[in-house]
């Protein structure tokens, strides 16, 4: 299965974000250095809301995220 991150940005700037196709960790990681690199241009975001998916969608994680600025 293909690594996908999903993004939306709603009317009011909450951001949902959904890892498809990670393994394990490998959405924390991922989730991580998207924050990261986000910050580096200025757009701090805060996690308002995590779920971890079952095993069978392969450990994906759904994030919502408040932007800072």
């Amino acid at each position: 299965m293909a690594k996908v991150i999903r993004t939306i940005i709603d009317e009011d700037a909450n951001i949902s974000t959904d890892f498809s196709g990670f393994v394990g960790d490998e959405c924390q990681v991922e989730e991580e250095r998207l924050r990261q690199a986000l910050a580096s241009l200025g757009l701090v975001l805060h996690v308002s809301d995590k779920k971890r998916k079952a095993v069978e969608s392969e450990n994906s994680a759904t994030v919502n995220q408040i932007i800072r600025q």
